[in-house]
Formats: structure tokens, C-alpha cells, sequence
């Protein structure tokens, strides 16, 4: 019988062996390949396309980007100035692959004439043992005129 410091070589490799089939099981169930990569989307630009906004109308903005998961996100945006102005977190089911979406905000009444303003879109992505959140900035756009 082959020994190794006093134990069965033969038992050495076949607890070894037992030792990489479950680490290899917990990689396949704990980590599957739906879940990579980690990033989920790359947002490659946000444009406003209203440069001059009055307080109570609607911001158009486009967002470019590419989705690399099936997985849906939660949405959320704000506009930024010397206070913040949250909206409600919207789900999004987009496919994956490079799109871009125009849409629009309402921008507050309460907003300030004659200062910029900043959009700041986020998506938040729920995996498994984890949340990934992305976020980008627009370039400033300016509210001008008097209340709607």
C-alpha cells in the first residue's frame, strides 16, 4: 500500500477529488451564467434635448445605451439644483442589446428660473447576493420664464 505521511495516498486523491466536484457545484448553482457578467448595462450618453425648460413643462431627454442582461431594472431619476426633485422608480423590461429612448419628465413648478438644472437617470439591477446600480448625468439645461 502507497502511503503519504502516514495516509493512504489512494484516500488523499479521492477526498480531493470529492473537494473539487462540490466546489465546482457550489460555482454552477451560486453562480450561473445568467448572472454574468456584473455589468449589466453601459450607458453610454444622456442628451437633453430641451435646452430651455419653464417650470411645470416637460424635459425631453435621450438616453443611449447597451443592456448586456435579460434581467429588468428599476428606474429612477432625479433633476438637480440647489434642491432635489425625485421621481418614482419605474420598472424596465428593455431587451438586451444597444437602444436608445427618448422620453420625458414634468419638470416641477417649484423649479428655479434662471438656473441650471442637471437629470440623473439610475438603474438599479436586483441579482442574486447583490444590487448593482448605474448612474449618469445630463448635461445642465437652463429653466427660464415664469411658472406654467
Amino acid at each position: 500500500m502507497v502511503t503519504y505521511f502516514g495516509r493512504n495516498i489512494y484516500d488523499r486523491i479521492m477526498n480531493a477529488s470529492i473537494l473539487l466536484l462540490l466546489f465546482l457545484a457550489f460555482c454552477y448553482l451560486i453562480w450561473p451564467a445568467d448572472y454574468w457578467p456584473i455589468k449589466c448595462i453601459e450607458i453610454k450618453k444622456v442628451e437633453i434635448l430641451t435646452p430651455e425648460v419653464k417650470p411645470g413643462d416637460q424635459v425631453v431627454y435621450r438616453i443611449t445605451f447597451n443592456k448586456l442582461t435579460d434581467r429588468s431594472a428599476m428606474v429612477s431619476r432625479q433633476i438637480l439644483n440647489d434642491r432635489i426633485f425625485n421621481y418614482v422608480d419605474l420598472p424596465s423590461a428593455l431587451p438586451r442589446g444597444t437602444d436608445t429612448v427618448t422620453t420625458s419628465i414634468k419638470l416641477p413648478l417649484t423649479a428655479t428660473p434662471g438656473q441650471p438644472h442637471k437629470l440623473v437617470w439610475s438603474a438599479t439591477y436586483k441579482l442574486p447576493f447583490r444590487e448593482v446600480s448605474y448612474r449618469a448625468e445630463s448635461p445642465e439645461f437652463m429653466v427660464v420664464g415664469d411658472k406654467k
